[in-house]
């Protein structure tokens, strides 16, 4: 379980920094959709996979239970796909400005994001494969 609990903290800190990407993404007026903006769809599933998710790595950190391990690779899985989808939404296409949604969103921000939930991924795979 120490590989579980690695995972569970660079789990929270990841949504510790999406959560930060998020509130900045609202305040920015990302809920109403323009054209070339983010689908709110796509961020909102990320967000609440995500937080689903920590949920069941929580309950598998306290439990042990090898299926709640998997259940949660599965999810980080689906996670990632949501936030690399709306990351490639929020790049401007070329020859065109800045996408106005994310136009103040502090690149470092988004940066320590994806190197954690790369990290959080790794550690939730191996916490996976050592609980059987």
């Amino acid at each position: 379980l120490p590989l579980g609990v690695a995972a569970q903290a660079a789990w929270l800190f990841t949504a510790a920094a999406g959560a930060y990407l998020i509130a900045g993404w609202r305040a920015g007026g990302g809920l109403r959709r323009r054209r070339g903006a983010l689908v709110p769809v796509t961020v909102l599933s990320h967000f609440g996979l995500a937080v689903a998710g920590l949920g069941v790595w929580i309950a598998f950190v306290m439990t042990g239970t090898p299926v709640l391990a998997w259940l949660g690779v599965a999810l980080i899985v689906l996670i990632a796909g949501l936030g690399m989808g709306a990351l490639s939404a929020a790049l401007p296409e070329p020859g065109r400005g800045p996408v106005t949604a994310t136009a103040g969103m502090p690149v470092t921000v988004i940066a320590v994001h994806g190197m954690l939930a790369t990290a959080t991924i790794l550690l939730v795979l191996l916490a996976a494969i050592s609980a059987g």
